[in-house]
């Protein structure tokens, strides 16, 4: 059984159109690129990554009512495993803080991906 936490921030976007712009982010980065960083201000959504080939940046416009930003690193080998299998209109990202387990899924009920963030230095 997976263990339950609280998350009081929720945002949604196209499924296809989260695939893509994450798609596009690591089409630059490096093997060895491990993390994305998830920049939320207002309803956009920055994603990017910086390596030594250089940095990338993809801004998505997202559905967030939540007045706070917030910065969340996520590892990106992760989000590209379940993405592969991810089906659906949209996807929704939970999540308490910057510091807490992001809950992904894309409306199917049951399945429900979650991720810990990475502590970047």
């Amino acid at each position: 059984p997976v263990t339950e936490f609280a998350t009081d921030k929720e945002l949604s976007l196209p499924l296809e159109t989260f695939k893509k712009g994450i798609k596009r982010v690591l089409a630059t980065a490096s093997d060895k690129i491990f993390a994305i960083k998830f920049d939320l201000v207002g309803t956009q959504l920055t994603l990017s990554t910086n390596t030594e080939a250089g940095e990338s940046e993809e801004v998505l416009n997202v559905k967030y009512k939540d007045k706070k930003d917030v910065t969340i690193n996520l590892n990106a080998a992760f989000l590209t495993d379940f993405l592969n299998s991810a089906q659906g209109d949209n996807i929704h990202m939970q999540f308490k803080n910057a510091s807490s387990p992001v809950k992904f899924n894309f409306g199917q009920p049951n399945y429900v991906f979650t991720v810990m963030p990475l502590r970047l230095k």
